[in-house]
């Protein structure tokens, strides 16, 4: 996913007050990882379900 496309989705993610990690299997440490040099963040769905976000460096 591109920047764009994250920051919109997370953006959706912080406005609906959703608990989220930067690491696999944290949800609620408030943190977005930058591994390789990308952004990425874990949280829950309002229905449980378990998602990730990731960008990827061009």
């Amino acid at each position: 996913m591109n920047d764009a496309e994250f920051d919109a989705i997370f953006g959706r993610v912080k406005d609906g007050h959703l608990p989220f990690g930067g690491a696999p299997g944290t949800f609620d440490d408030g943190e977005i990882n930058h591994w390789n040099g990308g952004r990425g963040v874990n949280f829950k769905s309002s229905d449980g379900y378990v998602l990730e976000l990731m960008t990827v460096p061009l």
